[in-house]
């Protein structure tokens, strides 16, 4: 397993970064140094992942929920643009980045994926021997980010360090699965917070597909919203 950096190291080597990015006084060895540790933070979090990922694995065989298990490490250019972007979806502390490591599942129905969440709190709680710690949960389904993104998010910790489990059904997979597309398509990343059309039509989606969990319709004005949305969207394609 590689050496991870002490986090005075991490936190050190995500401050150069962003100071060289607001064109601050940085040497090129000072640059080149922070990059390294970064590099080598990034992998420390392979070995774990690879570990959590089979834990899910096994649970969803045991537990015979028909499920899709994922998972990746954060690229380095993402890790830099997040380390530099600043606002709600930047970071300031790269130690505290919970996201560098990453599992997704994606269960056949809702009742899977709660049925999943359930298990995994009772197996990974915090009183429990697991080597996996879930240590924080962000409910996305009930409290959709202003994107519209829905899904449930476990933050769990292992071996020192932090990791995201994303749980998502097939419609919830869906959603994100087209704002990558879109993002893929118009050179733009939709994922983060504003305003575009693009991201006022998923938006828009989301409370659809909200509604209609509900057994509810969206109203009259919903619906030439929608259209009007759409159609601005079609004119981005040539």
């Amino acid at each position: 397993m590689p050496d991870t950096p002490s986090k005075s190291a991490v936190r050190k080597a995500g401050s150069t970064v962003r100071k060289a990015h607001r064109n601050e006084p940085v040497t090129t060895e000072q640059l080149q140094h922070a990059h390294t540790i970064i590099e080598q933070y990034r992998a420390a979090h392979q070995l774990p992942l690879n570990r959590i990922s089979a834990s899910l694995r096994q649970l969803v065989a045991n537990e015979q929920i028909p499920a899709a298990v994922s998972q990746r490490i954060k690229r380095f250019p993402t890790i830099i643009d997040k380390l530099t972007r600043g606002g709600q979806s930047g970071v300031d502390d790269l130690s505290r980045m919970t996201d560098i490591g990453g599992c997704r599942i994606v269960t056949e129905t809702r009742t899977d994926l709660y049925k999943l969440q359930q298990r995994l709190l009772e197996l990974w709680g915090p009183d429990t021997h697991s080597p996996n710690k879930i240590t924080k949960i962000r409910d996305y389904i009930a409290r959709p980010k202003d994107t519209g993104y829905r899904a449930i998010h476990l933050q769990v910790e292992r071996d020192g360090l932090k990791f995201e489990v994303q749980l998502r059904d097939p419609r919830l997979h869906a959603w994100a699965e087209t704002v990558e597309a879109f993002s893929g398509d118009l050179g733009v990343n939709y994922k983060q917070g504003g305003h575009s059309v693009v991201q006022e039509l998923m938006k828009l989606l989301s409370e659809f597909d909200a509604l209609d969990e509900a057994g509810r319709k969206p109203s009259q004005d919903q619906l030439d919203t929608m259209h009007r949305l759409y159609s601005e969207v079609q004119g981005l394609y040539p």
